[in-house]
């Protein structure tokens, strides 16, 4: 049988999965914003240097943002394509501060300038990544977007992860692809998602939350899989019935 065949066929095995992911992804988002917060507050004890300082002020800021779009969400159904919009717009704003604040997190004096503040740090950015990841689903479902999302598992001072970000920076640069990095086995609260798709080891990919690829995956292969997953996606929209015209003598 044909694969598409195959794909109309298990329509409603495939409806079910997808009540199972938004499931998943609503535990996510709730457990994320759970650890976050709390994090959060032993971060408040200890506000020492103009980095953390600016650290902080990022964290703040993404955390607004991502409230934001949760209420901008609830509106997307009465606003349609402009709900829709601002949806695009705040998770495009989550996207930079994220940006920025792992450049921070990345310098060579991050650890030294952030002290005993930078795992915290570092895990309450992994958790808000998540939190956005999750979030961009609902953008996915709701409002047909089309760009690229990517989680990235990457370990430090690996050459495979590495050439697995240079390749990543390319589909970014070349089809808008939201991507999510985050380190491999890098603290136990934020191994909820490694184990829902099973990742073994990095470099590894999870490709709009479906296709996993647990090796260096080329830009051709990416390339390819992202089309496949679009003709797919577009020969499961149901052709609209045109309806029949009667003539009266």
């Amino acid at each position: 049988m044909h694969a598409l065949d195959c794909i109309t066929c298990a329509r409603p095995a495939e409806d079910q999965k997808k009540m199972v992911k938004r499931q998943l992804f609503f535990t996510a988002t709730i457990l994320a914003v759970c650890i976050a917060f709390a994090l959060g507050i032993l971060l408040g004890w200890s506000l020492s240097t103009s980095k953390l300082s600016e650290a902080t002020k990022i964290l703040k800021n993404t955390e607004l943002n991502t409230e934001s779009f949760l209420l901008e969400q609830e509106l997307v159904k009465t606003l349609g394509p402009q709900g829709c919009d601002l949806a695009r717009q705040r998770v495009n704003e989550l996207g930079d501060q994220l940006y920025h604040l792992g450049n921070l997190l990345s310098t060579n004096s991050a650890r030294h300038d952030l002290g005993v503040n930078y795992d915290i740090l570092k895990r309450q950015y992994h958790l808000l990544q998540i939190r956005t990841y999750t979030l961009n689903f609902r953008l996915t479902e709701n409002c047909n977007s089309s760009s690229p999302v990517i989680l990235f598992y990457y370990t430090q001072h690996s050459k495979e992860s590495s050439e697995q970000g240079k390749i990543l920076d390319e589909l970014v640069n070349k089809h808008g692809a939201q991507v999510y990095a985050l380190e491999f086995n890098y603290s136990q609260d934020l191994r909820f998602l490694e184990e829902y798709y099973n990742i073994s080891r990095a470099p590894a990919l999870v490709l709009n939350y479906e296709m996993i690829f647990q090796t260096v995956a080329t830009k051709e292969a990416l390339e390819n899989a992202i089309a496949a997953q679009k003709n797919v996606s577009t020969s499961q929209t149901p052709t609209p019935v045109q309806p029949e015209l009667t003539h009266t003598d």
